[in-house]
């Protein structure tokens, strides 16, 4: 997990600057963001699917995406919420996760892009 912080810090910080990458750089912030909570989780001996944070984040940054920009991406939009939903019944069939620590895991995906959202716009 650490090392995983350490990887998203450096994207953030070094690689996209948010004037110029200001879309990848807040996506890697929310990344960073939902890492940080899941790391300060395991302190308190909880749990959380990382495969579901994961896809969910990128299937909220795929939608809202094709929505900012007006593109026309519903294949793709169905492909992550296909996507989304084999990987937490993946997880779940193999017994790796309870349902509790898949919701958990989808709903910090969501809810930390959308948390980053306001800081897309340019204005």
């Amino acid at each position: 997990m650490l090392f995983f912080l350490t990887i998203t810090a450096v994207i953030t910080n070094f690689i996209f600057d948010p004037i110029e990458y200001r879309i990848p750089f807040y996506f890697f912030s929310a990344v960073f963001f939902s890492g940080v909570l899941c790391f300060l989780l395991t302190f308190t001996k909880h749990k959380i699917s990382l495969h579901a944070l994961g896809i969910s984040t990128f299937s909220v940054f795929v939608i809202v995406f094709n929505i900012e920009y007006g593109l026309d991406g519903i294949g793709f939009t169905a492909f992550c919420i296909l996507a989304t939903g084999w990987v937490m019944a993946s997880r779940l069939y193999l017994g790796a996760h309870t349902i509790f620590e898949l919701i958990t895991g989808l709903f910090l995906g969501v809810v930390s892009q959308l948390l980053f959202l306001p800081y897309w716009s340019l204005t």
